[in-house]
């Protein structure tokens, strides 16, 4: 079987007929901060458009679907710095609609760089059965990547941003999606992800449609360290959530983050969750210190743009060994109550333009 040939197979897959695996979260997320962000390959297939429709009353679940990203952002060879490019990148991701007929809010969930997991797929399931839509993507398989927690150079948060942005605009093609009612959440890598898709920069960036656009950005337990420009300017409201015992990546740089938002006139907030460490949503996630892996908790960057320069300094002067993940039942319960209601009220039907 050819390289192709597994790609497509892989995509076409549902995931009813493939094991369950739980898997850790995150074992080199702040590697991945440090290695900057940034490698590419891919698996070459066509890019389908479309999915199976959901007959009214019936839930589609785990249906695979292939999409493009919204672009490209590249390092060349031996360069510190990034640049955003206009050429796709083939994805695939697993869309699942609610039961009915719609138009249904959507949630693009954004995975960490153990790939997808049972976080993401618990939280489709709950959004599922609050009335929201779907859909997972994959950055990872469709480019050949594993996991990129052992290898963080191979493909970093600020490179998936693209990724993001194409599972928007396949959304707005589906006829049962309101894609006015789209929201980004994502974890870990893909909470840092999201932090980056949550900026003017992306937004301007990334839009191919000016009617297409996030309505709002959910980041669970993201690297808030880093200071950039364009973090700094959001497209629309963005809220946090991370717990206050996370070594991995802490939440006081996020709290201050939240802060200089809200004070710049911004629609931010975050919830910190006492006691809980990093990957607490995972489900059945064991609490453990994870002694040889890197943290930059102590690191402070501050670079001129999120494209860089991001020189090798920026975190190998101030790393730290071990990390703790595991997961909190509690936390969770509450995070997912949060989110929800969050969700609620960020994603509501806008009322009406009236004529003057």
């Amino acid at each position: 079987m050819t390289a192709r040939d597994a790609c497509a197979r892989q995509a076409t897959t549902p995931r009813a007929r493939r094991a369950r695996i739980v898997v850790p979260r995150d074992t080199r997320v702040a590697a991945a901060i440090a290695a900057a962000i940034l490698a590419l390959t891919a698996c070459a297939w066509p890019v389908a458009t479309t999915a199976p429709a959901a007959a009214p009353g019936r839930e589609v679940a785990d249906v695979t679907v292939r999409f493009s990203s919204a672009g490209r952002v590249v390092r060349p060879p031996n360069r510190d710095r990034y640049s955003a490019s206009t050429q796709a990148v083939p994805l695939s991701g697993q869309f699942v609609q609610p039961a009915g007929t719609g138009p249904f809010p959507a949630v693009v969930l954004a995975h960490g760089c153990a790939g997808v997991g049972a976080s993401e797929q618990a939280w489709a399931a709950r959004l599922a059965r609050h009335g929201v839509a779907t859909l997972i993507v994959d950055s990872h398989r469709p480019r050949g990547i594993a996991r990129t927690c052992e290898q963080p150079g191979a493909l970093g948060p600020l490179e998936r941003v693209p990724d993001l942005f194409g599972a928007l605009a396949w959304l707005a093609t589906r006829p049962h999606i309101d894609v006015d009612r789209v929201a980004l959440v994502g974890f870990s890598a893909g909470g840092i992800a999201t932090t980056i898709a949550a900026t003017r920069w992306a937004d301007t960036t990334f839009t191919a449609t000016p009617a297409v656009r996030f309505r709002a950005f959910v980041a669970f337990y993201p690297y808030c360290n880093v200071r950039a420009p364009e973090l700094d300017r959001i497209a629309a409201p963005l809220r946090i959530h991370i717990g206050d015992a996370d070594d991995w990546t802490p939440a006081a740089p996020c709290v201050e983050h939240v802060a200089r938002l809200r004070a710049a006139g911004f629609d931010a907030d975050i919830t910190v969750y006492p006691g809980a460490h990093h990957a607490f949503d995972v489900p059945d996630l064991p609490r453990r210190r994870m002694a040889g892996v890197p943290s930059f908790r102590d690191c402070h960057p501050v670079v001129a743009s999120v494209l860089g320069p991001w020189p090798d300094a920026l975190f190998t002067r101030c790393a730290t060994p071990g990390v703790t993940i595991g997961a909190d039942a509690g936390a969770t319960a509450r995070a997912v109550d949060r989110v929800l209601h969050e969700l609620d009220a960020l994603l509501a039907p806008r009322a009406p333009a009236t004529a003057h």
